[in-house]
């Protein structure tokens, strides 16, 4: 997946490049193409939550089991 060779360093020290091999090309754009993937479904849950909690709470406020609007200590 990944090869590795020794370049001279013209007037350095010669060092270590690492390039991707063709099999390492593919792995990296199926890997990428799932990360996408998730990220996407990540966003569509984020957008559908943010929609949700703007029609429950639309002004900010806590929601308690059975609908009941409480400040901070449960009062109110």
């Amino acid at each position: 997946m990944v090869r590795s060779s020794w370049e001279g360093g013209g007037d350095g020290p010669e060092r270590r490049v690492y390039r991707l091999t063709s099999k390492g090309l593919r792995q990296l754009r199926e890997d990428a193409d799932a990360i996408g993937q998730v990220v996407a479904a990540l966003a569509r849950f984020i957008g559908d939550y943010h929609e949700v909690a703007a029609r429950l709470e639309p002004d900010g406020g806590e929601t308690r089991a059975g609908g009941d609007r409480t400040g901070a200590r449960g009062e109110g």
